[in-house]
């Protein structure tokens, strides 16, 4: 090959560090420390209790919720992995109930118009954020950045500032995946 490591979500190397954490959250776990717990009902209650808010919206949220936690506990993950797993489900929470709070005051909102969007989706590693890079070169078209989707609902009445509470927002989550993932950067800017 040509000297890259090409990295696969089965071939990547964990760092020391991400060894380190795993095995010190391995050693909690068997002290029957919860540091986490991966079920739907400790997840919602944090939620609730992070953002103070209740109405999660459908039910349809809920039973996704409910196969992404048997899927992980049906499948040999890292402790580390668990906790990225449940960081992921809290945050998608807690946007759910920010979204539908959102809309609950501006009902205005769901009259927007977005015509033909396009989603990407698919499994880590198979190509969509080159496809995604592609669709949205065309002049009529754009991606949402990053502190778009993590946060998905306006943080401030002001364009500028609420950028910048956004932006802030997935900062330091950024940091601290390319310093325990650096081969990420080789996929993902």
């Amino acid at each position: 090959m040509d000297g890259i490591p090409h990295y696969t979500v089965n071939r990547m190397e964990a760092q020391p560090s991400v060894k380190l954490v795993n095995m010190l959250m391995d050693i909690g776990k068997k002290l029957g420390l919860k540091i986490w717990e991966l079920d739907r009902d400790s997840i919602l209650e944090r939620a609730r209790m992070k953002t103070g808010l209740t109405d999660l919206g459908n039910e349809k949220y809920v039973e996704v919720l409910d196969r992404l936690i048997d899927n992980a506990r049906n499948t040999e993950i890292t402790p580390l992995g668990i906790y990225a797993i449940y960081f992921l489900a809290l945050k998608t929470a807690m946007n759910r109930l920010y979204i539908e709070d959102y809309i609950r005051r501006n009902s205005d909102v769901e009259n927007i118009p977005i015509e033909s969007p396009v989603f990407v989706v698919g499994f880590p590693r198979t190509g969509t954020t080159l496809l995604q890079n592609v669709l949205s070169l065309g002049p009529a078209y754009r991606a949402l950045y990053l502190w778009e989707l993590a946060t998905p609902y306006p943080l401030h009445e002001s364009r500028e500032l609420d950028r910048k509470l956004r932006i802030r927002k997935v900062d330091l989550p950024l940091r601290l995946i390319r310093v325990g993932v650096p081969e990420m950067s080789v996929a993902h800017e």
